[in-house]
């Protein structure tokens, strides 16, 4: 299967198998859905009191397609169904920006986010850092990125519209040249 690569497990029955691709428009719509279930079940750990969207474009299709079309857009398949997506922005020969990284709810707790960032480290081996920004409530957030090797690098101010800040988090990969 072209643009296709094996992340994990060997298809038995006991193990899922996740297969990484570029995301096309096409799954624009099923990924805006996914996201949008991802950062539903993420309200239920955010303060009283503030704004419960998502991110700005995250359930909207036609943003998923421009971010398909301009930005590295991967999907995570099982059984040919796209469980997980991640929007990520060169920053320059060495450094990516991770926009986005949301999995279908069903799939928390399973091992797959992970497993989806160790792939990405491993198929962009020139990058030596990766950045992002999670919401500073979002503590399970901040555990799985340093989990991954990320660490916070800086707090951004509050935004009084949302009513929270942002943690920034980079992951500095030293000794590789870009």
């Amino acid at each position: 299967m072209p643009g296709r690569e094996l992340i994990i497990g060997d298809g038995d029955v006991d193990t899922e198998q996740i297969i990484m691709a570029r995301a096309e428009k096409e799954d624009a719509v099923e990924l805006a859905r996914i996201a949008t279930l991802a950062f539903m079940d993420d309200n239920r750990y955010k303060p009283p009191g503030v704004c419960m969207e998502g991110p700005p474009g995250h359930d909207d299709p036609s943003a998923h397609e421009k971010w398909i079309e301009n930005r590295l857009y991967y999907k995570a398949l099982i059984r040919d169904r796209i469980v997980a997506g991640c929007c990520m922005e060169r920053r320059g020969a060495a450094h990516f920006l991770i926009h986005g990284l949301f999995v279908d709810p069903g799939g928390h707790n399973r091992g797959w986010g992970k497993e989806i960032l160790a792939h990405l480290f491993k198929k962009y081996p020139q990058v030596q850092i990766w950045s992002l920004e999670t919401p500073a409530y979002a503590t399970r957030n901040h555990h799985f990125y340093e989990s991954a090797g990320f660490k916070r690098a800086a707090m951004k101010k509050f935004e009084p519209e949302l009513g929270w800040a942002f943690a920034l988090y980079e992951r500095r990969v030293y000794g590789r040249q870009p």
